[in-house]
């Protein structure tokens, strides 16, 4: 049933296109599968993650870093079990890697903004980040 469900959703997505037939029913295929295959892997990863609820979607909010105001808008807020808040960016992509913060120029910082906004406002408060690729929040069996 999940399988059916998430190729349901990538088919109702690509009808949302303007002009679905200037890309072709090859593209269309191809990018139905691949939408259903992220969709099936999100959701087993929020089926294996410990209980939580959505505290927030797409909430803007403003956060001054290093002199400047930010604008920043957040996906998804989680609050878990033990009221702590897990950052949750679908937009997110492979180089959201610890390394990739790090290094001499941070690629990708929203997540790290995001965690650093949310800290900023209430200590203690972020358990940790998830996107379609990489998830670092508590799950029924630990961190993953």
């Amino acid at each position: 049933e999940l399988v059916q469900r998430a190729d349901a959703a990538a088919a109702f997505a690509l009808q949302q296109l303007p002009a679905p037939e200037r890309v072709g029913p090859r593209f269309l295929t191809l990018e139905a599968e691949r939408l259903s295959r992220v969709l099936q892997r999100w959701l087993a990863l929020e089926q294996g993650r410990a209980d939580f609820e959505i505290a927030q979607l797409e909430e803007e909010r403003g956060f001054q870093f290093a002199g400047p105001d930010l604008r920043l808008r957040v996906d998804r807020i989680d609050r878990l079990a033990d009221g702590r808040l897990a950052i949750v960016d679908y937009k997110s992509g492979q180089s959201n890697s610890l390394n990739a913060w790090l290094g001499e120029r941070t690629e990708q910082p929203q997540l790290p903004l995001y965690a650093l906004a949310l800290e900023h406002e209430n200590p203690g408060s972020v358990a940790g980040v998830s996107t379609p690729s990489r998830a670092t929040i508590p799950s029924r069996t630990g961190i993953r």
